[in-house]
């Protein structure tokens, strides 16, 4: 049995100052529900990797920041990242808030390397269209203990278009791409993804997913389907 959320929050008010404490996802990047995005997978925010954290922020009328300390989670089960470190995000909206952009950095420090990350998200909805595009793009250097062993530099990003037809329905296109190592060639994967969710009653949601995979090069991709039901307390 694991637990992957638990925590305890101090918020006098919607908007101002507040501060948790506890078991969950650090306040970072477009924190997409999909666990297998690559900005999310390669990042330390893939599936049970919710840390132990100390976190506090504030909300403005156009504005937001939140800084986050974070120890591993294996203390109490296998599961998870073994870095501790610092989260700092902050965010400000454009417009009518029908978009925003955001800055974020992260550092993880572990027995065996230490991760410097740092990057920015954009988000616009056309109302008109009912069309929401976002995107995330993350650089990662790592630093290994090893001295015979050199530090890398990843790249992190994703681009996705999200559409809704009829309410209730919502189409989303997107590209994703993780390269391991930017100084060595043939280290990437791109992804292209579509999705299709319904959310036929309050609390329900079906998810159809597929996506297409490429490691090195433009071969014949892997391919990943699911379908997925969902119920939300």
């Amino acid at each position: 049995m694991i637990s992957r959320e638990h925590y305890l929050t101090w918020q006098p008010d919607t908007s101002g100052a507040y501060a948790r404490i506890g078991r969950f996802l650090a306040p970072y990047g477009l924190r997409l529900p999909d666990h297998t995005v690559y900005t999310r997978k390669y990042t330390g925010f893939h599936v049970v990797e919710e840390t132990y954290n100390a976190s506090a922020g504030y909300f403005g009328s156009s504005w937001e920041l939140h800084a986050t300390g974070f120890v591993p989670a294996d203390r109490f089960t296998s599961a998870g990242p073994r870095e501790s470190g610092g989260v700092v995000y902050g965010e400000h909206s454009l417009g009518d808030d029908s978009g925003a952009i955001g800055l974020q950095a992260r550092l993880g420090r572990s027995s065996g390397s230490d991760r410097y990350m740092g990057g920015s998200v954009a988000k616009w909805y056309f109302s008109g269209l009912e069309l929401m595009v976002q995107g995330e793009a993350n650089l990662i250097h790592q630093v290994f203990d090893a001295t015979a062993s050199p530090s890398r530099t990843q790249l992190a990003t994703y681009l996705g278009v999200s559409h809704w037809p009829t309410q209730g329905l919502m189409l989303t296109g997107a590209f994703e791409r993780f390269d391991s190592d930017l100084s060595t060639s043939a280290t990437f994967r791109d992804a292209f993804r579509a999705e299709a969710q319904l959310f036929p009653w309050a609390h329900w949601e079906l998810h159809a997913l597929t996506k297409l995979e490429w490691q090195g090069e433009y071969q014949a991709p892997s391919i990943l389907a699911l379908l997925m039901l969902h119920y939300y307390l």
